[in-house]
């Protein structure tokens, strides 16, 4: 009975907190939550996430390496079914989610190798193999959702910032392969007394190499990306000197325009003053006028 409670507080509640709460963070930043399933209420957005991970975790308990498959396929169906957003990019959303926490368990799991070897003054190589009490599965658990709350925060932002040159699905299709590798890898463990075996480690390489092209796309997507932003900034460099232009075209015409208005009193004014037989104060007007141009155009 102490086991059990211990396996409750310190392993299942914890583990299926963390990433239900991750996964309420994460997954409304990106995606358009849905109000006909449920509200757009985070609090009911974790609760269902808590529900089917905490069951799934139990699985994961009996049947380590087939609770993962299981885990996986909780998180998804809910992306699924509480997002309004097309199917790509819900499973796009779910990939980089499910890479972020790889990442972070990945992380913490070597900080915890680290103090083992620290403490006991040995090399340990297996965080699973190493973890023996509750206890220290709770400390994983923990490091693993303060970093995963960390790098969330960043990522988040980012996505929605750069929305607009940043594929969902590009992100996807680059950790993709670790994805599946990590599923396939689950599958052979569980099935290593089977005479499926050899087939299965067929089926492993076999996706790998198809994951090559996957990568390869994702790769020419973005330099394609790329080509296009570079080519928008010239058209926008284009566009700002043809601007710049017109803009002085349209000062040169105001300052044509204003000379040929000067022109014209100046004229007017000469014709007055002949008409009129004061001759010598047209000479004096119109010296005054020549005195305004350069030295070498009053000789002209």
């Amino acid at each position: 009975m102490v086991y059990i409670l211990n396996y409750l507080l310190c392993s299942l509640l914890p583990a299926s907190f963390s990433i239900s709460c991750c996964a309420a963070l994460f997954f409304p930043g990106i995606l358009t939550p849905s109000g006909k399933f449920l509200s757009r209420s985070r609090i009911r957005i974790f609760l269902c996430f808590m529900i089917s991970t905490a069951f799934a975790i139990v699985v994961k308990y009996f049947y380590q390496n087939f609770g993962t498959w299981v885990l996986q396929l909780a998180l998804v169906l809910w992306v699924i079914l509480l997002f309004t957003d097309t199917l790509k990019r819900k499973l796009s959303a779910f990939l980089i989610y499910i890479s972020i926490m790889m990442i972070s368990e990945s992380i913490s799991g070597s900080l915890i190798l680290s103090l083992y070897a620290l403490l006991h003054g040995e090399a340990a190589y297996n965080i699973y193999y190493t973890l023996s009490t509750t206890w220290e599965i709770l400390l994983m658990t923990t490091l693993t959702f303060l970093i995963a709350l960390l790098i969330i925060s960043k990522v988040v932002p980012l996505l929605k910032k750069y929305s607009h040159s940043i594929h969902l699905t590009t992100l996807a299709e680059l950790v993709f392969p670790a994805q599946v590798s990590s599923l396939i890898t689950g599958l052979i463990l569980y099935k290593e007394n089977s005479p499926w075996y050899g087939w299965l480690i067929f089926l492993y390489w076999l996706i790998e190499f198809l994951c090559y092209f996957i990568v390869l796309r994702a790769f020419r997507n973005i330099y394609a990306r790329e080509k296009e932003h570079e080519l928008l900034v010239q058209q926008m460099d284009f566009t700002r000197k043809q601007m710049e232009f017109s803009q002085e075209m349209e000062k040169e015409y105001r300052s044509v325009r204003k000379w040929n208005h000067d022109m014209e009193n100046h004229l007017f004014s000469l014709n007055y003053l002949i008409n009129t037989k004061k001759y010598d104060e047209a000479e004096k007007y119109l010296e005054s006028l020549l005195s305004d141009l350069p030295p070498e155009k009053r000789n002209l």
